[in-house]
């Protein structure tokens, strides 16, 4: 809607935009934004203690 608008010459706002979608019961199309994970799937969950401390509580 924002890129037709702006073809019209129509300078319009992010809100402007919003109000107007709304108000056409229009739902957004925007792809979701990409997630990066910092574990990598398929490795165990349980992490080995390379170092060799002990972390029990009394």
């Amino acid at each position: 809607m924002h890129a037709q608008l702006c073809r019209w010459g129509v300078r319009a706002g992010p809100e402007l935009v919003r109000q107007l979608m709304r108000e056409l019961r229009l739902v957004p199309c925007q792809p979701k934004p990409k997630r990066f994970s910092l574990t990598k799937a398929g490795l165990p969950s349980s992490v080995h203690d390379l170092v060799g401390r002990n972390f029990t509580a009394d």
